[in-house]
């Protein structure tokens, strides 16, 4: 079920955000079970790990032809469904549709999260909100939103998402769609260390000078934190930014691929996702976050009218 060429057909490749891996892999396992059992039909697919790039571009960018393609994708971030050869042999040739049919979380409808070209899904969302460390920002006024980030009083105060001194791509493309590039440079001149979300959870609050004033952090790390007097968590004002999960399908699934579609998109995934302290996007799910939350959204046009690929070459 897991071990298969380019050429062979397979039902759903994709990955989500690491920490819910488990839990699509067992309800994909679980639906592939009740399939074999019930109509005797196999069902190929492959739950794979965000870090795992090379894999699915085998499996996506390498296939030159759309019967080889899975029928059902999914992906975290701006990744291998945004790359230009993946677009000009798929996506403009209409070979994806959206099946939601307009039906998605209202936090997620209002931020205008349904692609207008009925393509692209996005399923369910990572939001990232402000860790603030009150002994560590002193006099500092606390900030309430995204563009709060680039004031000078921030210098070498943030610690953000990221790997190897790296910035969080999600978090520069926001910034550099509000601000540009003098927003980039900013945020950059303020950020003092890239971390793991968990890590911030972990040493924010006390007395290590490692740490930060202000942490750039998921939602699921941010209530993972001690709960310490000095911690105190912000949801921006002006929406928390979202590193989107986006699904994407062929215009015609049949039966199997149409109920693996379900195990992704509907309640019973929704609520394990919400649950987790990601945001699901389905209607039928009431997400964990405070009551007038927003969230922030890059948006279609910014994605369609810019080169993601080397936006990212730019950006870092």
């Amino acid at each position: 079920m897991i071990d298969y060429g380019n050429k062979e057909k397979i039902n759903f490749i994709g990955n989500v955000a690491m920490t819910l891996n488990p839990s699509l892999n067992e309800l994909m396992l679980e639906s592939a079970y009740k399939i074999k059992k019930n109509k005797g039909k196999s069902v190929n697919f492959k739950v794979v790990l965000p870090s795992n790039a090379k894999y699915m571009r085998k499996k996506l960018i390498e296939v030159n032809n759309e019967e080889y393609l899975p029928d059902i994708i999914t992906s975290v971030g701006f990744e291998q469904i945004f790359d230009d050869e993946f677009i000009e042999n798929f996506i403009k040739k209409g070979v994806f549709y959206s099946k939601n049919n307009g039906q998605i979380n209202e936090i997620f409808d209002k931020s205008g999260c349904i692609d207008p070209e009925g393509i692209y899904e996005i399923f369910a969302a990572t939001p990232y909100v402000f860790l603030i460390d009150k002994n560590k920002l002193g006099n500092r006024p606390i900030p309430t939103k995204l563009g709060d980030l680039l004031k000078d009083c921030y210098r070498n105060q943030i610690i953000v998402n990221g790997e190897k001194g790296k910035i969080s791509f999600v978090l520069l493309l926001y910034i550099f769609k509000e601000f540009g590039m003098k927003g980039i440079s900013k945020i950059k001149l303020n950020v003092k260390d890239t971390w793991h979300g968990s890590k911030m959870a972990w040493i924010a609050g006390n007395a290590s000078e490692d740490g930060a004033a202000i942490y750039i952090i998921p939602w699921i790390f941010a209530k993972a934190c001690p709960k310490v007097k000095s911690i105190m968590v912000i949801w921006p004002e002006d929406g928390a930014i979202i590193s989107p999960m986006f699904l994407i399908s062929k215009k015609s699934l049949n039966e199997t691929s149409r109920e693996i579609y379900n195990v992704i998109s509907k309640e019973k995934f929704g609520n394990i996702i919400a649950k987790s302290f990601y945001l699901s996007a389905s209607s039928l799910v009431k997400n964990n976050i405070p009551r007038t939350s927003k969230i922030k959204w890059l948006g279609w046009k910014f994605i369609r009218e810019n080169n993601i690929y080397s936006l990212k070459k730019l950006l870092r």
